[in-house]
């Protein structure tokens, strides 16, 4: 019987304890997610789609040349993207767009436990909304930081 009481109040002090670190663990959540809402704050969202992309070259005729500078893109408009490659690139690039918010916390948890199981980097949890947050923002520092910064943004 005596054992079964010790048994019993390890129990009780196990579930107080997680319970305590569960709600420190919200409680410094809170904080930290209110400083990232305030670096967040500072971006101005409206340059969004200000992605850069590259300089057109004309010739003399009005012609294309060649591009110059910038990254290589070109902005079209959304109605002349086929359906097709907005499928194909939602499956491959973040398969759960639909379902979140612009975070993908499913996704998140998978890439931590296989770069944990690999012991380095080999899978990444951003969605397509945190790549424009930070292609289009310039965050491109490779830490734990810029992708806080990122999903707050997101």
């Amino acid at each position: 019987m005596k054992r079964k009481r010790t048994f019993l109040r390890f129990i009780g002090w196990s579930f107080l304890f997680v319970l305590f670190l569960v709600a420190a663990g919200v409680i410094a959540g809170v904080f930290i997610y209110s400083d990232y809402e305030k670096r967040a704050a500072q971006f101005d969202l409206s340059r969004i789609g200000e992605v850069p992309q590259r300089s057109a070259v004309y010739d003399v005729n009005g012609e294309l040349y060649s591009y110059i500078n910038g990254e290589n893109r070109l902005v079209v408009p959304f109605e002349k993207v086929s359906g097709w490659f907005v499928q194909a690139l939602l499956a491959r690039e973040d398969s759960r767009f639909w379902e979140h918010q612009g975070v993908d916390y499913i996704g998140i948890a998978r890439a931590m436990l296989a770069n944990a199981r690999s012991g380095d980097v080999v899978q990444g949890a951003s969605t397509i909304t945190q790549q424009l947050a930070r292609n289009a923002l310039d965050l491109h520092a490779r830490n734990y930081d810029r992708k806080a910064l990122e999903a707050v943004l997101a």
